[in-house]
């Protein structure tokens, strides 16, 4: 472009070059300003931590304990939750213990019932039917970045249990008619940043209605 205005200046009033140089300067800058850098850099991790969300969805599905062990936070372990609110008694299970416990498939409290406040006893195996692979997450209809896209009655708190993270929802509006969204279903992964490229596995959380 540059070299386009450098072969017809001479034929241009010194007001007319002043007046696209100008131009060509204003345009240079707005196409490098932090503000169209920061659109491209925050559209480039919404792709990136989806795409690796949708990557652990797959080996969550297929119960690939061992491979999905490999993301956990080597340090924080993996929290699981059976409800949007997070408790602080919730069950986290360290990385390299997470293939030995789906293998001896121990009877484990995972927090209460919504309602009856009973103690939400079962196996990881029966835990991830009920409260993790409850649907077929891989064709989720509605898929959203830190943002909440069904909640009951209980306050959401992860962003304040994980701060600095990000998590990547997966969401059902409901299956039945008759329950008129009422039976609607979330899956959510939180994941922190790791200090080189990529992202830890830091919870997985279950939500649903609640009363």
């Amino acid at each position: 472009m540059l070299l386009v205005v450098s072969a017809v200046a001479s034929h241009l009033t010194r007001k007319h070059q002043a007046f696209i140089l100008h131009l060509l300067i204003s345009v240079t800058l707005i196409s490098c300003s932090p503000v169209s850098l920061e659109v491209t850099n925050l559209r480039s991790t919404r792709a990136e931590i989806v795409g690796f969300a949708n990557k652990l969805i797959l080996l969550i599905r297929d119960r690939k304990l061992d491979k999905l062990a490999k993301y956990v936070h080597p340090t924080k372990g993996l929290s699981f939750s059976p409800y949007g609110h997070v408790s602080v008694n919730r069950v986290i299970v360290k990385e390299g213990e997470l293939a030995k416990i789906w293998r001896s498939n121990p009877v484990i409290i995972w927090g209460n019932y919504d309602g009856s406040g009973q103690p939400i006893k079962m196996s990881i195996v029966d835990y991830f039917k009920t409260f993790v692979y409850a649907a077929d997450y891989t064709s989720a209809p509605l898929i959203a970045i830190n943002k909440r896209l069904g909640q009951g009655n209980s306050y959401s708190n992860i962003q304040e249990v994980f701060p600095n993270s990000i998590f990547v929802e997966y969401h059902f509006k409901g299956f039945e008619p008759k329950f008129q969204g009422m039976d609607w279903r979330n899956l959510i992964l939180v994941f922190e940043k790791r200090q080189d490229k990529g992202w830890w596995l830091i919870a997985i959380i279950n939500d649903q209605w609640t009363i």
